[in-house]
């Protein structure tokens, strides 16, 4: 799948291949705030914590879902056609349903 999502991207949107969230191409790069609320001192105790979870959506829910993401609201309408037309049909073509992983991170403390 992940192959097929990369040949499509790498025709019509490149740029999109190095940074999206929606190719699962985004990683963490550390948490940027953590000092600043160590520095604050309102928290004690401050834990990173992160979650990760699957999700399935088919091909419909993906492709609604697709636009929403910001490398993708950017794209002339017409690329934008496009990329979808043709992620539709690599969906529908592995049987109409992927599965997306997820990490959910975040900062938790206690407040002073």
């Amino acid at each position: 799948m992940a192959d097929g999502f990369q040949r499509i991207y790498s025709r019509i949107a490149p740029h999109l291949l190095v940074d999206s969230v929606a190719l699962g191409t985004t990683r963490p790069s550390g948490d940027p705030d953590a000092p600043a609320f160590e520095e604050a001192g309102a928290f004690t105790g401050l834990e990173r914590r992160s979650y990760s979870w699957q999700r399935s959506y088919t091909t419909d829910t993906w492709l609604d879902e697709l636009p929403t993401h910001s490398g993708h609201r950017t794209l002339p309408p017409e690329m934008l056609a496009i990329v979808l037309e043709k992620v539709g049909e690599l969906i529908e073509g592995l049987g109409g349903e992927i599965v997306v992983e997820y990490t959910t991170a975040g900062l938790f403390g206690e407040r002073r």
